[in-house]
This record gives structure tokens, sequence and C-alpha cells, in this order.
């Protein structure tokens, strides 16, 4: 769980509803969508898979991600989605 630090907090200071905080907090903490697609991209295709974690858990990272790239509008076929978590799979 990431914590607010203070570099927003001018900012939210100057609000006036939860919501005009929540959407200066998640642009701030997750930029546009633009912003958030490409680290969700980024994740999905580098995070590595590990021996030493549970693959179930690993795996439904992987979905996750694709998940929310899909709610943002870019949406990763189950194909795509196959074919990435076969490649983090590790030889053993």
């Amino acid at each position: 769980m990431t914590a607010l630090n203070s570099s927003p907090l001018n900012h939210i200071l100057n609000m006036k509803t939860a919501k005009e905080v929540w959407d200066l907090l998640r642009v701030h903490y997750q930029g546009n969508d633009d912003l958030h697609q490409h680290y969700l991209l980024e994740c999905l295709f580098t995070i590595a898979f590990c021996n030493l974690d549970p693959m179930e858990l690993q795996i439904a990272d992987i979905v996750s991600i694709t998940c929310q790239l899909t709610d943002i509008g870019f949406p990763i076929t189950d194909q795509l989605l196959a074919s990435v978590i076969r490649v983090k799979l590790p030889e053993s």
C-alpha cells in the first residue's frame, strides 16, 4: 500500500468535495489514462514470474493488469493473455 506523500497536500486543501480530492489523487498517482495505460503495459510485459511465489497469485496479478487495461479502453485478448503467461512461466 502506498502512503500519501505531501506533494498533493496543498492542492487537496483547496478541494470542496471528496470526489474532487479522489479525482486529483487519481491523476497525481496514476496519471491520465494514456500514462496509466503505458504503465500497465510495461508491467504486463516486464514482470517476471518467480518460482518461490505461488503461480496462481502471479497469474492473478497478470489477469488483474489486463482487466485494468480493458477498463481504460485497451482490451487484451485471451490469446495475448495466454501468450504473456506462457512466456513468463519458469522452466521448472
